[in-house]
């Protein structure tokens, strides 16, 4: 049996199981059975299962995610379609490393609506990303905190 090791050719186990649970259906299953807010599954694949490197990772989402709101707010208030592309697409970035694939789904909306220069939906779009970030929020809290096991 051919050893698994990146170079080789062959796919190392890690990113295999990454790649497999990163499908669109699996990820909206495993978000739907969670409540929505975090795929912890997804989020233990990213850490390659290193619960404390996991709770760091979600102590630096709770703080960033904190001012790339606000960096989406002021950006359409102002209407500097830049600023508002650059914090959707970091948004979508770092919720997808920690699971929150609907949080991740709506920024990435919000960035492709910059990136054509239109603002006709984006009001009702910040306003679907803030409550999704809500119980992103919540769910990375209540574990942080030992509330809840994931």
């Amino acid at each position: 049996m051919p050893l698994d090791v990146p170079g080789n050719g062959e796919p190392d186990s890690a990113n295999k199981e990454l790649s497999d649970a990163n499908t669109d259906e699996s990820r909206a299953e495993r978000a739907e059975a969670s409540g929505g807010a975090i795929d912890w599954e997804h989020a233990r694949l990213t850490v390659a299962g290193d619960e404390v490197l996991l709770r760091e990772l979600l102590g630096i989402y709770l703080g960033e995610s904190r001012k790339l709101m606000e960096d989406i707010r002021v950006s359409i208030r102002s209407g500097n379609s830049k600023v508002l592309h650059r914090a959707a697409h970091t948004l979508k970035g770092a919720s997808t490393s920690v699971g929150a694939q609907v949080t991740a789904s709506i920024a990435e909306k919000l960035e492709s609506m910059a990136a054509a220069g239109r603002d006709d939906d984006a009001m009702s779009l910040v306003a679907e990303l803030e409550a999704s970030l809500t119980h992103v929020v919540s769910a990375a809290e209540n574990y942080l905190q030992g509330e809840d096991s994931a």
